[in-house]
């Protein structure tokens, strides 16, 4: 469908559009933005070569008690074997079967994959015990028989957990509890946006108004805060001027608290503005204050959208300063596309991630006769994510002048467009419109869909 339509298009058209993108692109000569690149994975294998270690840490202390253990007993045996030198040739015939049997009890008492300690000659003890002395006898039978208390007491350490299930019981009910409360009730922390625009007149604040409006009728609590400090006009355009008490200016310097200057839209549940001061300068506010405000507000809100004066002054570095992402507004003309592209260069540069753009005002006519960039030109000059393209309405200028935002009862073109754009921070997968053919008849488009004018 695209091809045929850009067969359609005229040689005059082309001429026209790559003159006004030429002329774009060299207005918009911006240095290229680098990308900080990604941080190294860390080496695979350490886990594996530390299990060895410890592995084999293991096998050599077992292998060492296994010897501290043999040793005692040959001392222990010593002190016998001095009456019993007289049967010392018969005691080296029968040596080999008792340390047979003490290298096949370290071996069944060793670990797997330790090595069997080898026999060690003992005889003065092994004479001892052909002699038949009973004292000697009775010792090796207490060193023999005394490692298997310390095999009972490890087989009996889970004895006093298995004493009282009752308690144990009543412990796991009581985290499993605190588990489930924790995952029905987890910390709110709402996204932060900050609507701006390289250029003044562009509908950057129209579109804050409508998108706001959207999101709350889509189920989410929102809340609007007026970043223009000396020439608010949000509250004019959602029709809430007439209740305005504190403002933004006062919960910084602490004359009231940030619940008692929200103002509750009551048109739709969960909209929320927070509107700033007109008769005070942009420098009476922070980046560091509106960071901690944005903070606050995200604790309770879904959404903080702030509405961010034109240009590039202290009032966009302030209002901008407390948003993570950011929605950059342009109309498809020379001079605001310039603007735009200093905005999203300096939007970059605060280390902002998401930057996606919305593309006002377009003209179907003018963009068909070439008198206007297209958007895929506008995308091919600033080189972000789009994420909206709201067409020529006059339906904009009468909401504005009412104070009723179009997305409040959605019912022309613009209005289907903010709503779409809205679904589409949702992270909604929604189509764009057919700008280009919005004004056309049904016969108009058939006519477009064939090739002819």
């Amino acid at each position: 469908m695209s091809k045929k339509k850009m067969t359609a298009v005229p040689h005059a058209k082309s001429q026209k559009q790559s003159a006004l993108m030429e002329r774009a692109r060299l207005a918009a000569r911006q240095p290229e933005r680098v990308h900080a690149a990604p941080e190294p994975e860390p080496a695979e294998g350490t886990d594996a070569q530390v299990q060895a270690e410890v592995k084999n840490a293991q096998v050599q202390a077992d292998a060492a008690a296994v010897e501290t253990v043999s040793k005692a007993s040959a001392e222990s045996e010593s002190p016998a074997a001095a009456p019993a030198e007289e049967k010392a040739a018969d005691s080296e015939e029968k040596a080999p079967e008792p340390e047979a049997k003490s290298d096949a009890a370290a071996a069944a008492q060793a670990p797997e994959g330790a090595e069997k300690p080898q026999g060690r000659p003992a005889e003065a003890g092994k004479a001892a015990a052909e002699a038949g002395a009973q004292p000697a006898a009775a010792e090796k039978k207490e060193n023999t028989a005394a490692p298997a208390p310390l095999a009972e007491t490890h087989v009996q350490t889970p004895e006093p957990a298995e004493k009282d299930p009752a308690q144990m019981k009543k412990k796991e009910a009581k985290n499993n509890q605190e588990g489930k409360s924790q995952r029905r009730n987890p910390p709110m922390e709402g996204r932060s946006i900050v609507v701006t625009s390289g250029k003044g007149g562009v509908g950057k604040t129209t579109t804050t108004a409508n998108i706001s409006m959207a999101l709350a009728k889509l189920g989410k609590k929102v809340v609007v805060v007026d970043g223009d400090t000396g020439l608010r006009s949000l509250d004019l355009i959602m029709g809430l001027e007439n209740r305005i008490v504190y403002n933004l200016v006062d919960v910084i310097e602490g004359t009231c608290d940030l619940k008692k200057a929200l103002i509750r839209d009551k048109r739709v549940d969960g909209l929320y503005l927070l509107p700033t001061a007109q008769t005070r300068e942009k420098d009476c506010v922070t980046e560091e204050q509106m960071k901690q405000l944005s903070s606050d507000l995200r604790k309770e809100f879904d959404f903080v959208l702030f509405d961010c004066p034109a240009g590039i002054e202290a009032g966009f570095r302030n209002a901008s300063a407390g948003a993570d992402e950011a929605l950059v507004v342009t109309t498809p003309d020379v001079s605001p596309v310039r603007d735009a592209d200093r905005i999203i260069g300096m939007l970059e540069s605060q280390g902002k991630e998401q930057i996606h753009l919305i593309i006002n005002r377009m003209r179907p006519k003018m963009m068909r006769s070439g008198d206007m960039l297209g958007v895929d030109d506008v995308l091919d000059i600033l080189s972000v994510s789009l994420i909206g393209v709201v067409p020529e309405d006059d339906a904009v200028v009468k909401s504005s002048n009412k104070g009723e935002p179009l997305t409040l009862d959605p019912s022309s073109p613009a209005a289907t467009a903010f709503m779409n754009i809205a679904r589409r921070i949702l992270g909604e997968d929604v189509p764009f419109l057919d700008i280009e053919h919005l004004d056309r008849g049904f016969f108009a488009k058939l006519s477009a869909l064939f090739g002819r004018r």
